[in-house]
């Protein structure tokens, strides 16, 4: 699921007219240790411009109910950051308050994509199922970071069925 994670993100900052993200300019990073301030420092200083998306790894947790149906749930993190004056608090505040807005503009999106089930497609990979709504989802302020990027870090939980299969392949005593 991490490939289909880091795609969608990939192909919604390069969609957001905010962070137009592209090979040459990059404005979109994948953290995979969100518990590492270097590498949110390594990210940004990497960023070609400001806002920047940010996304962490995400973590998962299984459910299954009685229908037989089983979920993975995915609870993933997004980081928007822009660059403030230093020192200036209505910079910073600036800051925060337009990466709140992108923030937003994700989530909405998100919702669009994914409220009914959207498919992520991976080149020559099958399709994964995703479903999304806007509930128990945080934004939280964030910085500085790097010294002068400031914004925010949002949470939000993905939907994923999962196909629940017990076969002789796997087990040797099936």
């Amino acid at each position: 699921m991490l490939d289909y994670y880091k795609k969608y993100f990939n192909d919604l900052a390069t969609l957001s007219a905010d962070i137009l993200h592209t090979e040459e300019s990059k404005s979109f990073f994948y953290v995979d240790d969100k518990y590492s301030i270097e590498a949110f420092d390594n990210a940004i200083k990497s960023a070609a411009k400001t806002p920047a998306l940010l996304l962490e790894q995400y973590t998962s947790d299984l459910d299954d109910n009685t229908n037989e149906i089983h979920f993975e749930h995915l609870s993933g993190r997004f980081t928007i950051l822009l660059k403030a004056i230093v020192g200036d608090s209505a910079s910073k505040e600036l800051a925060r308050t337009t990466a709140e807005g992108i923030a937003q503009k994700f989530l909405f999106r998100m919702r669009k994509d994914l409220k009914d089930g959207g498919i992520i497609v991976l080149p020559n990979l099958s399709q994964r199922k995703a479903f999304f709504k806007i509930q128990k989802v945080s934004i939280d302020p964030v910085g500085p970071i790097n010294v002068n990027y400031y914004g925010v870090t949002v949470g939000f939980i993905w939907r994923c069925p999962l196909l629940a299969v017990v076969s002789n392949l796997d087990w040797t005593d099936i």
